[in-house]
């Protein structure tokens, strides 16, 4: 597949953003923040759903001539946060822009049995089937993801929701979910796999944990891990933020892992759910 024309990171952004709405004197990177040093400007009736922030000492009001720093539009300032820098950062007479690139999150999510396999010793996984409620919930968890990774196995398992349209046939929440697990982008690692057979989705032969990284540096949201052992590997490189599991109400007695055996993770755990049919919802953070 061809490699997609690559857009301007989000710094890249915000500087164009600043130069066209003020005078951008210094652009200084420092780690994950962006700070930019902006003269004043005159803003204009539309320039109300701008970000502003400004710190240091300020002329008094004037009506119609406030002097403000302007980062950036709200529509350039996807993947960015806005944030303050400490008092011994900056100068105190510069009015200051600062903004903060986000990283997406990259989550480790699975149905799993009770006993922490992902299939039997066969490579069967049919106690995963899930329910209305289940399924439901599980599409709204994904529709903030902007790639899937995932291993030769789960890849296969996974695009028949692309390739056979009898499946979003069925009903109104399975039509849902092709439709925004065709919207995202797929990788696929593998070393036998030949092609692929989904529309945005490329293939890679090796595990690149800094390939990884600089994907979750530009996702526009949170990117899902799937495959224990393509999810072993990103444990092993501490790139996995959280884990999101469905324990199912069954003991398979063996078969493939759904954890890494040999790796401690310390784990927190935000959240939980249960569903109809006994599958639990366990929603798990990485500590720091």
């Amino acid at each position: 597949l061809a490699a997609p024309e690559r857009e301007a990171d989000p710094a890249q952004r915000l500087h164009f953003a600043a130069e066209a709405h003020g005078e951008v004197d210094d652009l200084d990177q420092r780690g994950s923040v962006v700070v930019f040093h902006v003269g004043t400007v005159q803003p204009s009736e539309e320039e109300g759903n701008l970000r502003r922030a400004t710190r240091g000492p300020r002329p008094p009001h004037r009506s119609g001539t406030p002097q403000v720093g302007v980062a950036a539009r709200a529509e350039d300032l996807r993947g960015v946060h806005q944030t303050r820098a400490a008092e011994d950062q900056l100068p105190q007479d510069t009015v200051d822009v600062i903004m903060e690139r986000t990283v997406a999150d990259l989550i480790y999510t699975y149905n799993v049995s009770l006993d922490g396999f992902i299939e039997d010793d066969r490579g069967r996984f049919d106690f995963t089937a899930p329910n209305d409620d289940f399924f439901s919930f599980i599409t709204g968890l994904e529709r903030s993801a902007g790639t899937y990774l995932y291993g030769r196995r789960l890849y296969e398992t996974m695009a028949v929701w692309e390739t056979d349209p009898d499946l979003g046939a069925q009903s109104e929440l399975r039509a849902d979910f092709a439709k925004m697990w065709q919207a995202a982008d797929k990788v696929v690692y593998s070393t036998t796999l030949e092609e692929v057979v989904t529309a945005k989705t490329r293939l890679e032969r090796s595990f690149d944990a800094g390939a990884i990284r600089a994907m979750k540096a530009s996702a526009p949201g949170h990117l899902t891990i799937g495959g224990a052992n393509l999810a072993e590997q990103a444990f092993a490189a501490g790139l996995i933020d959280e884990c999101r599991l469905f324990i199912g109400p069954v003991l398979l007695g063996g078969g493939k892992p759904a954890l890494p055996r040999n790796i401690r993770v310390d784990l927190e755990l935000i959240d939980e759910q249960r569903f109809s049919g006994g599958v639990i919802y366990l929603r798990y953070r990485v500590a720091a």
